[in-house]
């Protein structure tokens, strides 16, 4: 028997359906490789860990208010990043973790408290409205990114130097990593080379310069993390001072 490669919020409300009430669906995990049933997998209201994999690409709205657990979603994969997830990947997460091994759609992160995610590339808002958590982005991101970012971090690899012009004008601003960030930046990559194989985290974890093409987009808690702010800011003493 032949099973869909993907997830349906569709065929998850029928499986919540059958379901107890104190048992919600977050994930199916589907392997293309095995002439098997999909294994369901569930958080119950205790949210115990679970590891929930995906081989194949995602629909809008993946792990929304995802509290915990580990998450991992494997496209196919050619010459080019693949698409692995659609729109809203993470919104509103409070824990967990989540190893996209492609890009994904709008709104990735947004209003994210405390989940830590990496993936390959996202489209427009990326990490908008994020107070917690910690996101790592392998490839491009969209237009209007962290916009309103009050916590949590964003590690960005940008070899194009093309981030600056995709930040948004309330996103904080953004520095080099420093050496404890870096092992942490290591350790992610490392997992997430391990659950989804992903060629750009190899390619990262071999080179000796692998991790110098990264950003931080942090909010410092000074009252100056919006460079738009502070021109407007400086502008005005100045007109004083004369």
């Amino acid at each position: 028997m032949v099973y869909p490669v993907g997830f349906s919020r569709a065929w998850a409300r029928a499986w919540t359906s059958r379901e107890r009430s104190d048992v919600r669906v977050l994930f199916v995990t589907v392997d293309p490789e095995r002439d098997t049933l999909p294994a369901l997998k569930v958080y119950t209201e205790s949210f115990a860990p679970q590891v929930v994999g995906l081989r194949g690409t995602a629909n809008d709205y993946v792990a929304k208010g995802m509290a915990g657990g580990t998450l991992s979603v494997t496209p196919p994969r050619a010459s080019t990043i693949p698409h692995a997830a659609g729109n809203a990947v993470l919104y509103g997460a409070t824990g967990g973790q989540a190893f996209l091994a492609g890009r994904t759609g709008q709104r990735f992160a947004v209003r994210n408290s405390g989940a830590t995610a990496v993936v390959e590339g996202v489209s427009d808002h990326g990490c908008e409205y994020m107070t917690g958590g910690l996101v790592v982005v392998l490839g491009d991101v969209g237009r209007n990114f962290a916009a309103g970012m009050t916590g949590g971090m964003a590690l960005v690899w940008d070899p194009k130097l093309a981030l600056k012009a995709k930040l948004a004008e309330t996103a904080p601003g953004i520095r080099r990593p420093v050496s404890t960030e870096l092992d942490m930046l290591r350790s992610l990559l490392e997992e997430h080379y391990e659950r989804t194989s992903s060629p750009i985290a190899g390619k990262l974890l071999e080179a000796d310069d692998g991790f110098v093409d990264f950003w931080v987009v942090e909010p410092t808690g000074d009252g100056l993390d919006h460079p738009s702010e502070v021109i407007v800011e400086l502008g005005e003493k100045a007109e004083v001072g004369d």
